[in-house]
């Protein structure tokens, strides 16, 4: 699961990397005895496949926001207190409430059926609560991991609704926890286990015909809250019609291209090398052919600089590979100036060059 993880997102990594330590160290706590004899062995092989994953993949984990040109630090995008029960319109009795700038990534509204529940439980937890805390107890390496991922995801700039507190934190802590400023996303495990706590808590504490009726009343009661959001939707889907692709549809150019070329690729600056074209990416695959517009979430602006010289090269020198489409925008690239022995196609102000 970490390897998997690890080729996926860092964030995801770092989360299920937090659960397996927790986990493996309840097991530890047990008295599991062959864990432990084990326990150094599967710790150096899995922290060998997985920085293995990480030269494979190429992780970069500097914490330049690539889109914007500046650095963005820890805290930035942070978990909002009152994000359970934020809906941002999309609730019939939660939608008053507001939060303040900077929590789009904490959009974590739980809904009414939810609360109905975790009521019911919690009433019902107060009855028994030495037995809940003592199970919480037995498994208190995860139930400590989930608490510390929680505080990465409120951070030192504490929001709660439109209100923020921040607390200092030195620098050399700043540094390290910046590489993940989207730090909101550390509640989804908290919340996925409170989801399952509650669900188990009615199962094993209630009769089935009651926890069956309880949970139906929830998900009616979820259903009709969040009734403005399907409404939503719906309208969006009615409306939203899939774009034409205007070089999927240029015959001279599909004639000329298809089958011919293996690469794609767009001569752009450092900041249209982040963002892409979706039109020209879905241009390449479905014509086979790999391409270098794709989005990209964090970039090495050193590398980003070093790709443009070398295209550049590539243009001065007329070093074209013959496998290759290169695409430029308007007169970037002076492609009229090339020899006519490499065709030329235009399309919307957009030029091929087929060599």
């Amino acid at each position: 699961l970490l390897i998997i993880s690890s080729l996926v997102h860092p964030y995801l990594l770092a989360m299920i990397l937090a659960l397996w330590l927790g986990a493996f160290a309840s097991l530890l706590s047990l008295g599991l005895n062959h864990w432990r004899r084990n326990f150094m062995v599967l710790l150096v092989t899995v922290i060998g496949l997985t920085l293995s994953c990480f030269l494979i993949a190429g992780y970069d984990l500097s914490n330049t926001n690539s889109k914007a040109g500046t650095s963005v630090e820890f805290g930035t995008y942070r978990w909002n207190l009152l994000a359970p029960l934020v809906s941002y319109g999309f609730s019939l009795f939660f939608s008053s409430l507001q939060a303040s700038s900077g929590n789009f990534e904490s959009y974590t509204y739980l809904g009414a059926g939810f609360w109905l529940i975790f009521a019911i439980v919690l009433k019902e937890f107060r009855r028994s609560s030495r037995l809940s805390v003592k199970t919480l107890l037995r498994f208190k390496w995860v139930t400590l991991i989930l608490a510390c991922l929680t505080l990465l995801s409120i951070t030192h700039k504490v929001a709660i609704g439109s209100l923020r507190f921040e607390f200092h934190l030195p620098v050399i802590l700043i540094e390290p926890l910046s590489i993940f400023y989207a730090s909101a996303r550390f509640i989804w495990p908290t919340i996925y286990f409170i989801l399952f706590f509650l669900s188990l808590y009615l199962i094993k504490n209630f009769r089935m015909k009651t926890s069956v009726t309880l949970i139906a009343i929830a998900l009616i009661v979820q259903a009709v809250d969040t009734f403005p959001l399907a409404r939503e939707l719906r309208t969006f889907t009615t409306n939203s019609k899939f774009p034409t692709n205007k070089y999927l549809e240029n015959e001279v150019l599909i004639e000329k291209v298809s089958g011919k070329y293996k690469k794609l690729v767009v001569i752009l600056n450092g900041e249209t090398i982040v963002q892409g074209f979706p039109e020209l990416t879905l241009f390449a695959y479905e014509l086979g052919m790999g391409t270098n517009s794709i989005y990209l979430a964090r970039v090495d602006e050193k590398k980003v600089a070093d790709y443009r010289q070398k295209l550049e090269n590539v243009i001065n020198l007329r070093a074209f590979s013959q496998d290759t489409v290169y695409v430029a925008f308007g007169d970037e690239l002076k492609f009229n100036t090339i020899d006519q022995k490499f065709e030329i196609i235009s399309v919307s102000g957009v030029d091929f060059l087929l060599p």
